[in-house]
């Protein structure tokens, strides 16, 4: 690198296996955003939160948005500036930034694999909110359980991963409650099969393992996107 950073010369978003979802996620994006853009106005910024080293962002500025790449990994964001300088990018522990440093808000935040990362996902869903005017695509690995639940599990030790030891896995459910207790007035779930990757997809081997979602200010007609109304919580008496 010119300023004398050493770049990684593989990572692990280099890997097939990544590779073949990140087509899948963008494919489905383009379709999103289209839907969007429609419904909601045209989308000319875009904060892409957990950017990683900027595959998505570099994309979305070959389009011609401002995008502005947010990751929380130096190293990572350093990969990220070598690979898309059509975008902007800085450092940000998702985890523990006050609310009121956050940059201005674009008009929508692209969150792809971030939550499940996280020890506070629920709290990374509210930084979307106050990053964007009204929408966010959301990408997620999800436990395929009933109910509004969590489970607490190691983080992926990689090196361009999460940067602390633990994550919390949200269920469908309770992505959709935290997506409205956000701020969010519609949450729009894409079909699996709509994605083209066997991970959003129930098989009589496996359910799946991810989730993709369009959050918005604004109401959306597709029959691969079906909105999703979350039964009201009850608190119960442990």
């Amino acid at each position: 690198h010119a300023d004398g950073t050493q770049l990684m010369p593989t990572m692990l978003f280099d890997e097939p296996f990544y590779l073949a979802i990140n087509q899948a996620r963008w494919d489905a994006l383009q379709r999103m955003m289209r839907l969007a853009e429609d419904a909601g106005g045209p989308i000319a910024s875009v904060v892409d939160l957990g950017c990683g080293p900027g595959w998505f962002a570099g994309r979305l500025a070959e389009q011609g948005r401002g995008v502005l790449g947010l990751e929380g990994r130096q190293g990572v964001v350093e990969e990220a500036r070598a690979r898309a300088p059509g975008a902007q990018f800085e450092t940000v522990d998702f985890d523990a930034t006050g609310f009121k440093g956050l940059p201005e808000p674009a008009d929508a935040v692209l969150c792809f694999g971030l939550l499940y990362h996280l020890e506070n996902p629920i709290r990374a869903l509210r930084m979307c909110r106050a990053l964007c005017r009204g929408t966010l695509f959301l990408e997620t690995m999800i436990i395929p359980e009933e109910g509004a639940l969590g489970r607490l599990v190691p983080e992926n030790p990689n090196e361009t991963q999460g940067i602390r030891p633990l994550a919390l896995i949200l269920s469908p459910e309770a992505i959709a409650h935290a997506a409205h207790a956000s701020g969010f007035s519609y949450i729009y779930r894409m079909a699996g099969a709509a994605v083209g990757h066997e991970d959003f997809i129930d098989t009589s081997e496996r359910r799946r393992r991810r989730e993709m979602y369009l959050c918005c200010d604004f109401a959306v007609k597709d029959p691969d996107f079906a909105l999703v109304v979350p039964e009201a919580l009850r608190r119960y008496r442990f």
